[in-house]
């Protein structure tokens, strides 16, 4: 019975008479005869040390990289806090020139206005009679007096 289950899982041929200590084995424990085959053989340390070392590695990667992503989303942050107190001088820089505008504008049309004033009165003080212009002259020395 025993040579039969061998020969129905391929770990012997048709001919075997005398049966392999392992081939024993195999049938009373049932295992699988690929995995007997395949399984490491003695002391396997050195592997076991290499994948330690590859973890190890994979791990310090994997920290390296985490702090890298902290100090780029800091930098982002910071990038970010700058880009809007830049923004917000902008603003204020931009209401101060609007402001500056307006101031400019208001002092033109004041000065345009003192200046068609003062061309009036000079064409008044040469233009028409005696007491009209006398009285344009007064005017003009009053308006140039302010």
């Amino acid at each position: 019975q025993m040579r039969d289950t061998l020969r129905a899982t391929g770990a012997i041929g048709d001919k075997f008479k005398n049966v392999p200590i392992t081939h024993y084995l195999i049938y009373r424990y049932s295992a699988d005869w690929k995995y007997l085959v395949n399984a490491s053989q003695g002391d396997n340390k050195a592997e076991i040390e290499q994948a330690q070392r590859m973890l190890e590695a994979v791990q310090a990667a994997y920290k390296e990289s985490e702090a890298r992503d902290r100090a780029a989303a800091a930098a982002l942050r910071e990038s970010e806090a700058r880009e809007a107190d830049a923004k917000g001088r902008e603003a204020e820089a931009r209401a101060a020139q609007d402001e500056l505008e307006a101031a400019l504008a208001e002092l033109k049309a004041q000065e345009d206005a003192y200046n068609n004033k003062k061309a009036d009165l000079e064409r008044k003080s040469e233009e028409g009679g005696v007491v009209s212009r006398n009285k344009a002259k007064a005017e003009l020395a009053q308006h140039l007096a302010e």
